[in-house]
């Protein structure tokens, strides 16, 4: 692929490719000044509780609570980010051609529909991974230093759809359905809306079978008291039971009150007499394999998107 071609796919879009390498580079300076801040104000409000022995006195500037919100937002950030990458760079790849007019022409002058096509995708994808994987490490970094939490050294499952691997594959599987739904609707904002819904219902969908699969596989996971919370490593929860210490029988929180009642609990004790209480869940230690798990299935849209709109490039009329 020329360096002209390139060019010219640049030329097309480059209000949107501005607009959008601006806000993710304002993203990512954003997401590692709030991670810095967070991880200087935790290591001052430790060195202060250390020596004091409790958190009297021990407030920061900004607070913990603050650098907590701001990277909240920022993860909110990093989470839609594939969906604007995705939808305003490739809904008017072939709907702003064909609403223009100008479709008949560049599929004249090329030696195919098909080279046409990859020749406006490829540069789009490899800007688009690059913005979602620098987005995804910018979260990355806010995630660990989260100052309520644990999550240095394994972050787990913790803001699993906002950080990392999946935002790159999330936002090139945007990108070629966007693609798909501008080559089948030539209007670029009835795209743009079709688009948008047709992605909000496909990932909800993953997100439902993702946690129906995750449930179906969790395991009891035992409870880790911190100042920071209940659990190390970012464990996927999603209930909590109690486990018969003789038989290792693990009784939901509903069960175990229909079948035992109210039991009064001894001095200094979270945990009925003879029973352990336990999360449900997806062990830290598992996240890759999730990730994988989750990243084959939205490539497997990705490719489906893809070969969905060279078929209907290479039908449709100009």
């Amino acid at each position: 692929m020329s360096i002209r071609a390139w060019r010219l796919v640049f030329r097309m879009q480059r209000l949107e490719l501005l607009i959008l390498v601006a806000a993710a580079v304002l993203l990512v300076v954003a997401s590692l000044l709030i991670a810095w801040g967070a991880r200087e104000a935790r290591a001052s409000f430790d060195a202060c509780f250390q020596a004091a022995g409790s958190d009297a006195g021990c407030a920061t500037s900004p607070s913990l609570n603050d650098f907590s919100m701001w990277g909240g937002f920022a993860r909110i950030g990093a989470f839609l980010a594939p969906f604007a990458l995705g939808l305003f760079l490739g809904v008017p790849v072939v709907a702003r051609e064909i609403e223009g007019r100008t479709a008949g022409i560049a599929w004249t002058l090329s030696r195919s529909r098909t080279r046409w096509l990859i020749q406006r995708i490829l540069p789009l994808a490899v800007v688009v991974i690059v913005l979602a994987a620098a987005v995804g490490v910018g979260s990355e970094f806010v995630t660990r230093t989260n100052p309520f939490a644990e999550l240095a050294a394994n972050p787990g499952f913790a803001d699993y759809t906002s950080r990392g691997v999946l935002l790159p594959v999330r936002t090139l599987a945007v990108l070629l359905l966007a693609i798909a739904v501008g080559a089948m609707v030539p209007r670029q904002l009835p795209a743009l809306l079709l688009g948008g819904a047709v992605t909000l219902a496909l990932f909800v969908g993953l997100t439902i079978g993702m946690d129906a699969w995750m449930t179906a596989e969790a395991k009891p996971i035992p409870f880790n008291e911190s100042r920071f919370g209940a659990f190390g490593d970012g464990p996927r929860i999603f209930d909590v039971a109690y486990r018969d210490d003789a038989t290792g029988e693990v009784v939901s929180m509903n069960d175990f009150y229909n079948r035992y009642g109210d039991i009064a609990l001894p001095d200094d004790e979270q945990d009925p007499p003879g029973f352990t209480q336990v999360a449900i869940g997806i062990p830290g230690e598992q996240y890759w394999t999730w990730v994988a798990r989750e990243s084959a299935i939205v490539g497997g849209l990705a490719f489906l998107s893809g070969g969905l709109s060279m078929a209907v490039v290479h039908r449709r009329r100009p």
